[in-house]
């Protein structure tokens, strides 16, 4: 089986500002391609509230 060939993270799909909440944005996924294409955001998956937290904790309020 291939490795995919490319790495994906949740992202909000406005700006994110300090102390605001995870409900504040609509949440989707930016794909960073391995292959040198440019990086592509996409709303058709959401991310898991764990997966948000994880790479936004510091910046959101419970």
């Amino acid at each position: 089986m291939e490795s995919p060939r490319y790495e994906k993270v949740a992202w909000p799909a406005t700006g994110i500002r300090e102390a605001s909440r995870i409900k504040d944005y609509d949440w989707g996924y930016l794909y960073f391609y391995l292959d040198g294409r440019s990086p592509e955001f996409r709303l058709t998956e959401k991310p898991s509230e764990q997966e948000i937290r994880a790479r936004w904790g510091h910046y959101l309020v419970q």
